[in-house]
């Protein structure tokens, strides 16, 4: 087995669970970031992380869709494996791969659908995710040195 065609299997064996972990921390700390009542100051700086974490999230993703639209063969490359990986994510992976690609084969639609998604999409993302996080900041202030009530005191 070459390099490229074993690191290629790596990923795919490893990228699924990678991907169930992330979806899980995403989704059981949301209500953690909006959650309320006691000792609840001690969880929402944990939210906020969440949501940054988000943001960064979307900055690999505008790296991903932005590296096919000079429609090159190392953005078609990066583009067939990216979208295979997408493939292996359990229940929304199969339709978001299929819907990326276009159809069957790579062609006039994955480019149109990478621009879209590069263009539109992603920046309304950021622009939604990057309010978010400006109100949980907003809402729960920021991390004094994890010490509760905010009251960080100088040492």
């Amino acid at each position: 087995v070459g390099a490229e065609a074993a690191i290629r299997e790596a990923c795919l064996l490893r990228f699924r669970p990678i991907m169930m972990t992330t979806f899980a921390a995403i989704f059981g700390a949301l209500p953690i970031a909006l959650g309320a009542g006691a000792g609840a100051e001690l969880r929402q700086p944990l939210g906020v992380a969440v949501v940054g974490g988000l943001l960064l999230l979307a900055t690999l993703a505008f790296r991903f869709t932005g590296r096919l639209l000079p429609w090159d063969d190392l953005g078609l490359r990066t583009a067939r494996a990216g979208l295979d990986l997408l493939n292996t994510v359990p229940l929304l992976g199969p339709l978001l791969s299929t819907w990326l690609r276009g159809g069957d084969d790579m062609g006039a639609n994955t480019l149109s659908r990478f621009f879209t998604t590069h263009v539109l999409i992603l920046p309304w993302f950021v622009a939604a995710a990057t309010a978010f996080h400006f109100y949980l900041v907003r809402r729960h202030g920021l991390s004094h040195g994890g010490q509760a009530g905010g009251q960080g005191g100088t040492a």
